[in-house]
């Protein structure tokens, strides 16, 4: 029923408001929430989400595509597309832009990880393909 639902859903435009919309119509007993995603939004969103969610054990599991950040080129050009909206772009990659990506990421995934916490559960990170036994681990862990 999840997958046929999942199937037959159909996005209605870019942004977080469908994250929030969907805390708003679980259940009010507690909960375990799976929530899968790069978390590419900005990090008051996600803060917002799990403030929702406030009543419910909340596991994130981040996506991490190791070569969007290890595999850029240190010159060169590359193309580049959101995959929420669709847009591309043209970026003259250099050293120093590398660089700055990549410590972005890091940055980003630092801040995630800190709310996160805050809020009572670290995230599985999930980098390039799933290993069951990894998340099997991860959640015996806690």
């Amino acid at each position: 029923e999840v997958r046929r639902r999942l199937l037959a859903a159909t996005p209605r435009g870019p942004g977080t408001a469908g994250l929030l919309a969907a805390a708003d119509r679980l259940p009010a007993r507690r909960s375990l929430v799976v929530v899968v995603s790069d978390f590419l939004m900005p990090i008051d969103r996600v803060a917002a989400l799990w403030d929702a969610l406030w009543r419910h054990d909340v596991l994130p599991v981040l996506l991490h595509d190791r070569g969007a950040e290890d595999d850029l080129p240190g010159w060169g050009l590359v193309p580049l597309r959101d995959l929420e909206t669709g847009s591309r772009r043209l970026v003259l990659m250099r050293p120093g832009l590398r660089a700055a990506w990549q410590q972005q990421g890091r940055d980003r995934r630092e801040a995630l990880e800190r709310l996160f916490r805050a809020h009572g559960r670290d995230a599985f990170v999930l980098t390039d393909r799933f290993d069951g036994d990894a998340l099997a681990r991860h959640l015996l862990a806690r």
